[in-house]
Formats: C-alpha cells, structure tokens, sequence
C-alpha cells in the first residue's frame, strides 16, 4: 500500500523523486492519504484520543509514521 503522495514504497520506508528516503508524512500527507481532512485527524487527536492512527511529534511537529498508517487502514478492513 502506499500512502505516501508523490512517493513509492519499498517496505514502510517512502521515497520521493529525488531517492530521499521518508518514513514519515506531515499531517495535510497523512489526512491527504487516508482521504480524510486534517481536522479529522487533529479531533482523533485531542478529542478521541486512540481513534485514530498513532503519531509522532519531532521538532514541534505532528508527524504520522507510514508504518502506522498502513497498520491503521489494515486494522480497519471490513471483512
């Protein structure tokens, strides 16, 4: 699956057209990916803590591992 705009993927590792690996997307990537709004995102956030994908904070910024967003739309298949 690959969640990442612009990238292909080779495990849970992205890359983007110049080859620079990337493991994680930016909140807009992220909500962009699930075809979800990044409001969506930021209420599972504060408001319904643990309904949506886990993520991570570096630098001050929310950032959403792509391994967890695949794990997330994985544990959400409807059989």
């Amino acid at each position: 699956m690959n969640l990442c705009v612009g990238c292909f993927t080779m495990s849970n590792v992205a890359y983007n057209e110049n080859s620079i690996p990337r493991v994680v997307l930016d909140e807009p990537e992220a909500a962009f990916a699930l075809g979800l709004s990044p409001r969506t995102l930021r209420n599972w956030r504060y408001e319904a803590k643990g309904r949506g994908p886990k993520y991570a904070k570096l630098g001050g910024r929310i950032v959403y591992p792509i391994s967890e967003l695949e794990k997330y739309v994985a544990e959400h298949v409807v059989e």
